[in-house]
């Protein structure tokens, strides 16, 4: 099963988080959403969501969002934080959006399987996805930009 190639399925992003024993839960597409405790090292909580889009869903969609707020007035530090971290990274892409007076950063990480893939590559992208992510907050907390408080 791992190593059939199939079109993209709720069951196949379910099948991801119970192998890695992951609390997850499903909305009515069977989309994932899971979340990562506070960690000292990144200063914040982080929120998954991992959905399958487009007309036939099958784009793996993966984004990653801190609780870690920034004011929106530290938006050209931010955003030149972003920029540094994208001249040495591919991935995760990662953005900002101003949300009244704070600062809301996601790592976003999308692939188009509408040839299919199998589980182990799904692992493997959504695995690298979260780690990237997870890399990139910490590597942020690291820059000293103060939080909102």
């Amino acid at each position: 099963m791992k190593d059939e190639v199939t079109t993209l399925s709720a069951e196949m992003l379910r099948r991801f988080c119970e192998a890695n024993d992951y609390s997850y839960s499903s909305d009515k597409d069977g989309n994932v959403r899971l979340s990562f405790d506070y960690s000292e090292e990144r200063d914040s909580v982080l929120k998954v969501r991992i959905d399958r889009s487009g007309k036939a869903e099958s784009i793996l969609w993966i984004r990653v969002t801190s609780d870690r707020r920034y004011d929106a007035d530290r938006l050209d530090e931010v955003l030149g934080a972003i920029n540094e971290y994208h001249i040495e990274k591919r991935w995760p892409k990662v953005y900002a959006e101003v949300k009244g007076k704070a600062i809301l950063i996601t790592c976003e990480t999308q692939l188009d399987v509408a040839m299919g893939i199998h589980q182990a590559l799904l692992d493997e992208t959504i695995g690298r996805a979260l780690s990237s992510a997870n890399t990139f907050h910490k590597w942020m907390f690291a820059r000293n930009i103060p939080a909102r408080t």
